[in-house]
């Protein structure tokens, strides 16, 4: 258990911080950003676009509180169906690890200094733009709330279906991590799109959405049904 826990963690990780060094030192935020800014308007064209906007922020925003609801409901079931026991745990990992992974990048953004592209003065806003190298911790004034991406955290956080399928039943736990990495590339892109989060944003989010759900399923034992003792 502990060679595959650490096998899970430790590879996303070095990858992921391997790509955000590079992301700072070759100035991929910017110029990736760059792509989605009219210079000629000064905006970003797609902030307000209704698919952007409605459909992949506002309705996203829907289908993570969904899975959430989801969870809440089988688990108060779960004291009344006997079928539903053994599920417990299980449920309680996933609302656990997707409230964890959504409230520290919420906390993060309230007491960090990086403010989104459409904020900084590169883009017409008022704001310096702050890389990850030199971030600073601030006052909940102070903060420019952007870092990381907050969205971004509600696609990411549902990669602790990963671990919550591959306890129940393992042929659905790479789907479900597919889905799950998908739909929260998805969602930073589209912020990235919008000009309301740089790239390096949104990796830190699956940075941290990953890192809680892999050491929550090991604290919690969240494990293929074959492995319990």
């Amino acid at each position: 258990m502990r060679s595959s826990f650490l096998r899970q963690l430790a590879l996303p990780v070095a990858v992921l911080a391997v790509t955000l060094v590079l992301v700072e030192l070759n100035g991929w935020d910017v110029a990736l950003s760059d792509r989605y800014f009219d210079a000629a308007t000064g905006t970003f064209p797609l902030r307000n676009d209704a698919v952007f906007k409605r459909l992949l922020h506002d309705a996203a925003n829907w289908v993570v509180r969904g899975v959430a609801l989801a969870a809440v409901l089988l688990l108060v079931a779960s004291f009344f169906l006997s079928m539903l026991i053994t599920w417990r745990r299980t449920l309680v990992y996933l609302l656990l690890s997707m409230g964890i992974s959504i409230g520290s990048v919420a906390l993060l953004k309230l007491h960090t200094t990086p403010a989104c592209p459409w904020s900084v003065e590169r883009y017409g806003g008022t704001a310096p733009h702050y890389g990850t190298a030199n971030l600073r911790f601030v006052p909940m004034g102070e903060a420019g709330r952007c870092w990381p991406s907050g969205h971004a955290a509600g696609g990411f956080s549902l990669l602790a279906l990963y671990y919550a399928a591959r306890a129940r039943r393992s042929r659905v736990a790479p789907v479900a991590l597919l889905l799950s990495f998908a739909f929260g590339c998805t969602l930073s892109w589209s912020q990235i799109a919008r000009g309301a989060h740089f790239l390096s944003h949104n990796l830190w989010s699956l940075s941290i959405c990953w890192t809680t759900a892999t050491i929550l399923a090991w604290y919690m034992g969240i494990r293929p049904e074959r492995e319990e003792t």
